[in-house]
């Protein structure tokens, strides 16, 4: 069940098939909408996690255990409530605990202005792939089936943290860029 239209796309310059979309379980959350009906699952808490991870669901959804580790970890925190200000980790469980996907463009179609040094939660972020206009008309995948190989490809490019060395050179060219401010 689609629960949620993204805007956004971390691997843009890697076409996915040859349609305008495809469907993930990761809903990227910039530049999205929902329905009501899917919405209604939405629960800040995430109140039936401890379930979620006694049963083991994440298996179902991620193969790798550096994603099913990654995911546990997150949904830890914040049902504990360390992640207390934001609310995408919480729409990231109701669509995995639910079994529903978010229908994903090929292409990045907007543009995050909160990206940057300076930004409140995306600091140090890598740069996004441009917006792009979506071409008309669209093509339709034959199947409303999730492409979990893309959504290994995603979890490798944005969420798995890399290495300390690869976080340690970043950060150094990061603090470069405001002295040269």
């Amino acid at each position: 069940r689609v629960m949620c239209i993204s805007g956004n796309v971390f691997h843009s310059s890697r076409k996915v098939g040859n349609h305008s979309y495809y469907f993930s379980r990761i809903p990227h959350i910039w530049g999205w909408a929902s329905w009501r009906r899917a919405w209604r699952f939405y629960d800040v808490g995430i109140k039936s996690y401890p379930e979620f991870k006694k049963k083991n669901k994440i298996a179902q959804f991620f193969k790798r255990h550096k994603e099913q580790q990654y995911w546990l970890n997150i949904f830890s925190k914040t049902f504990e409530g360390e992640f207390n200000m934001c609310w995408d980790y919480q729409w990231v469980f109701a669509i995995l605990n639910n079994k529903g996907m978010a229908c994903t463009p090929q292409k990045n179609l907007v543009e995050n202005i909160g990206l940057g040094d300076d930004a409140t939660h995306t600091v140090g972020w890598p740069d996004q792939p441009p917006a792009k206009s979506l071409t008309f008309p669209m093509t339709h995948p034959e199947k409303i089936d999730v492409l979990s190989d893309i959504d290994s490809l995603t979890m490798k490019v944005r969420f798995i943290p890399r290495s300390l060395l690869y976080r340690a050179i970043r950060k150094g060219f990061r603090i470069l860029r405001k002295c040269g401010k």
